[in-house]
């Protein structure tokens, strides 16, 4: 069910992959063209329109952090009102499955995003938690060849799903994609849509989004402010 304000221990999770904004720790490909500080701020911008997507899809986002011991830091930034969660694993695939392993505690469907989408609508988390009442999986397939969200029901977590892919490169969707249908999952497509990893993502986003009044994306506000 998606509920406004949703809290943990109801119906369904909207899990959020969030990485703690240390100076070199985030955007280190865009980090190249902009700077270690612009990239930090940029993300901080990423994360603040990715929670407010979820709010207004109808969830309190459950915010999946990394480094494990950034839980203060990570409170006294997005504020005590969300849901908190170390990843956990040595890389993404498994700190991807892990969080579904823990949401599945509790819930029977669940959809993972992370913070590389800050114009995704919240449409789209809705058309996935809609997909998943009929589907064991749903997918968003990014621009570059991975996924901007994953979605599952209990019933279709596999690990294998998380296991021996190369994590950002161009096949990892269609590998997650053929690993469903090998395994006779049914799932559902959502619509492309680009994360933004270099310089020329954000520039592009910049450029599609010339025309939204300010207020509507932090990211945004923040080029035009630095007259981009």
């Amino acid at each position: 069910m998606i509920v406004p304000g949703a809290a943990v221990g109801e119906a369904d999770r909207l899990i959020v992959f969030v990485k703690y904004p240390g100076r070199g720790a985030v955007k280190t490909r865009l980090a190249r063209r902009i700077g270690r500080e612009t990239a930090v701020e940029v993300y901080r911008c990423f994360v603040a329109d990715t929670v407010a997507m979820a709010r207004e899809a109808g969830f309190r986002p459950w915010v999946f952090f990394h480094p494990r011991a950034a839980r203060r830091a990570m409170i006294e930034w997005l504020g005590p009102d969300l849901a908190y969660e170390p990843q956990k694993g040595r890389d993404l695939g498994e700190r991807m499955c892990g969080a579904f392993q823990r949401a599945f505690r509790e819930c029977r469907r669940a959809v993972l995003v992370g913070s590389d989408t800050p114009d995704l609508p919240p449409a789209v988390v809705r058309e996935a938690f809609h997909g998943l009442e009929r589907h064991d999986a749903v997918l968003g397939p990014a621009f570059d060849g991975g996924y901007y969200l994953i979605g599952l029901t209990s019933a279709g977590l596999l690990p294998a799903l998380f296991q021996g892919l190369a994590w950002g490169g161009a096949l990892v969707f269609e590998r997650t994609r053929q690993l469903l249908e090998e395994k006779g999952l049914s799932f559902h497509l959502l619509p492309p849509w680009g994360d933004i990893d270099e310089y020329e993502d954000l520039a592009s986003l910049l450029d599609r989004r010339k025309d939204l009044p300010p207020g509507r994306l932090a990211t945004i506000d923040y080029l035009r402010g630095r007259s981009w």
